[in-house]
């Protein structure tokens, strides 16, 4: 997995999550990236219907959510930026745009492309601004 975040290069170097339930074409797609003092994890979910296609926020149906948690430091300072991800128990969503086309799924993987512009998932929490991803790609096995 790899984009561009801020306008600077990303590339996963471990897959955490790669999920698909072929009964609802869920699918979950989850990496990160991995230096001596910071953590930069990329997930996104929707539901595909099994098939490949182009999904966006405004697509209802698929559900398209994703997160963005850059963790830096020894302490573990975390911050966290959404797409469309339920912020409480009522269900508020946060807000945010995001786009992931499916090229290819099977039962055994999946490949694709996406973007996403997350806001802070806690406003006031301490995460400030918008994190635009950009040129992403995947390639996971389920």
């Amino acid at each position: 997995m790899s984009a561009t975040v801020d306008g600077a290069g990303w590339c996963a170097n471990a897959v955490r999550r790669a999920t698909y339930i072929p009964s609802n074409g869920y699918i979950q797609v989850g990496a990160s990236d991995s230096t001596d003092q910071s953590v930069t994890d990329i997930v996104f979910m929707l539901k595909t219907g099994g098939r490949p296609g182009t999904y966006t926020v405004d697509d209802r149906a698929a559900e398209l959510s994703a997160l963005v948690t850059r963790k830096v430091g020894a302490a573990g300072l975390q911050s966290t930026w959404a797409v469309n991800y339920p912020m409480n128990v009522q269900g508020i969503l946060s807000g945010g745009t995001g786009t992931v086309t499916i090229t290819a799924i099977s039962a055994t993987g999946a490949s694709g492309t996406f973007s996403l512009s997350a806001v802070p998932l806690t406003p006031g929490g301490g995460t400030t601004g918008t994190k635009a991803v950009t040129n992403g790609a995947f390639n996971v096995t389920f």
